[in-house]
């Protein structure tokens, strides 16, 4: 009998620009409906009752900017957490859980405080304002105002940018700068000068949507590859050097060793991108520092060889990476079950979601993740409150959620294929006796799965199989992905190795790995493993050398970079 898991897994933002550089739809709700992404983002202003009318929009974006007074006002609250009379910590923290994500900067410098009660007391705080649902509501509003366009958008939502204080809000800002500011290669005024602000979200903004104006106007971007703030200089040397400008390259090169890591990373999928297979094979490793030494001067190297002959073309031709690992632990986590949870380089968690059984997930448009959840027979949508925004049930056990473009979810069962709109109604179904381990509908259309009799089986769109894989023991569990070239990167839990062969079954590279559940081929031509029972996640080179490890709370059954 198959082992069931029961017993012993800015982004897309300059795909986004070249799209919205080209014009705005005049008519937003007709856009929403050709556009299911922009349809959500409709549809959680409408669940949390906020106007889409670009007057209260300007007004939300407005309302959450700070002026001075504002922010003095702030930092003086935050003192008051350490203050001597209790009830003035009380009021303090009450304050500031009511001033929502307005806090956060004031807040994150204050869990660094000396003062113990200050660090306790602003650490309560922050975790009750990620608790709370403003983030996808901020994230939707940044981009239904920008396809609203009032007069103002830009200017209210550059003011706003340095208090978005979250990465998934200041990248949907950034997108809906570059949809309401850029038009027939003309960036607007206002982030021409945001060049110069001392702001460095600011004038990282500036670099992100005047890097991909006419050439006339990238002048002030290349100013700011030599920029203090190195997040800055990642988004000038990035869209320059996605516009086609080689002079940008040493600049996003030299960001390998003088950044902070997560940028490093991002640096490293970009360039990979570029030089496709030809690359340096140095990896960043755990990020030291004389790794990333070390891959610097072999990007060098490799540029001084190929500036010339380089094409930058290619990197339009993937969304770039922001080096952070979505992981899903399936149980065995302490007070949770399972859970799916994000983290960088570092393996610091940057968020968590309780969902017992979570076996597969998916980053979302807005911060929101899309989970399997095999214990409990459904798909579902939740925000980072772990709110539940949609969901659709399953005849059995889930083991594979995808979101495709059309809006549609395509999941996977022990026993059936499935893709479902919207509203929950079936458009494809395909029955498969036995066990399914993991499915997947690729760009072509057809679709992979793996199955518990050790075979991989592609289909075409309607469900004519094309061709079938002997691929090893995976009566315990097993994963696939497809590789460039058609290879297929395979997990074999009972054989606890990870192989990549051919459609003839011939294996072309392994690695040996206790109990893989899953395994995905990094840019970098690294493989990034999910270790079920070994409770961890970890990546390795080309050589099968152990670069980067995560330990995990629970066994984990997937892991995703993006």
């Amino acid at each position: 009998m198959p082992m069931s898991p029961r017993y012993p897994a800015l982004c897309c933002l300059f795909a986004l620009l070249v799209l919205t550089a080209a014009g705005r739809p005049a008519d937003a709700e007709k856009e929403a409906a050709k556009d299911p992404e922009l349809a959500q983002h409709f549809q959680t202003l409408k669940d949390h009752k906020v106007a889409t009318d670009g007057p209260t929009l300007l007004t939300y974006f407005r309302d959450r900017t700070l002026s001075d007074e504002d922010r003095a006002k702030l930092a003086a609250v935050v003192r008051q957490l350490g203050d001597d009379q209790f009830a003035v910590r009380e009021r303090a923290t009450q304050q500031l859980k009511a001033a929502g994500r307005a806090a956060v900067p004031f807040l994150k410098q204050a869990v660094n405080d000396p003062d113990l009660e200050v660090r306790r007391r602003a650490t309560r705080c922050l975790e009750a304002i990620e608790e709370g649902s403003e983030l996808p509501v901020t994230a939707a509003a940044a981009r239904v105002l920008a396809v609203r366009n009032p007069a103002g958008t830009v200017e209210a939502l550059l003011a706003y940018l340095p208090f978005a204080a979250d990465e998934t809000v200041e990248e949907a800002v950034l997108t809906a700068l570059a949809t309401a500011g850029l038009r027939d290669g003309k960036a607007d005024p206002a982030l021409v000068k945001a060049a110069g602000s001392k702001e460095p979200t600011q004038r990282m903004a500036a670099a992100f949507v005047v890097g991909k104006a006419g050439p006339g106007q990238r002048r002030p971007v290349a100013k700011l590859l030599t920029d203090p703030d190195a997040r800055v200089r990642f988004h000038a040397a990035a869209a320059l050097t996605f516009s086609g400008d080689k002079a940008a390259v040493p600049a996003l090169i030299a960001l390998l060793n003088e950044g902070p890591l997560p940028l490093a990373w991002r640096v490293d999928d970009l360039l990979c991108q570029l030089a496709g297979d030809k690359g340096p094979k140095e990896s960043l490793g755990a990020g030291d520092e004389a790794s990333r030494r070390k891959i610097r001067e072999a990007w060098e190297e490799w540029w001084k060889a190929n500036a010339g002959k380089a094409d930058l073309a290619r990197l339009r031709l993937e969304e770039p990476l922001l080096g952070l690992n979505l992981i899903c632990d399936y149980d065995g986590v302490p007070g949770a079950g399972g859970q799916v949870w994000e983290c960088g380089a570092d393996g610091k968690p940057r968020w968590k979601l309780a969902v017992p059984g979570a076996i597969d997930a998916r980053i979302l448009p807005g911060g929101r993740v899309l989970v399997a959840e095999h214990n409990t027979n459904r798909i579902t949508e939740r925000d980072r409150a772990n709110k539940v925004l949609w969901e659709t049930r399953t005849t059995s056990n889930p083991v594979s959620c995808q979101r495709l473009p059309n809006g549609n979810t395509f999941l996977a069962t022990y026993n059936e294929l499935r893709e479902v709109t919207r509203e929950g109604k079936a458009v494809f179904s395909y029955q498969k006796p036995g066990s399914i381990y993991y499915a997947e509908k690729l760009r072509n259309g057809h679709i992979l799965y793996v199955t518990s009799n050790g075979q991989v089986i592609e289909l075409d769109g309607t469900g004519k199989e094309l061709r079938t894989v002997r691929v090893g023991n995976t009566g315990g569990w097993g994963g696939v992905e497809l590789l460039p070239g058609g290879r297929l990167l395979v997990a074999l839990y009972s054989e606890a190795r990870i192989v990549e062969l051919d459609a003839s079954g011939k294996v072309h590279w392994e690695v040996k790995v206790q109990n893989p559940t899953w395994a995905t081929r990094l840019r970098n031509g690294n493989t990034l493993v999910a270790s079920t029972e070994g409770k961890r996640v970890v990546e390795f080179d080309r050589n099968g050398k152990e670069v980067w490890k995560q330990a995990t709370e629970g066994r984990p059954f997937r892991v995703r970079r993006y």
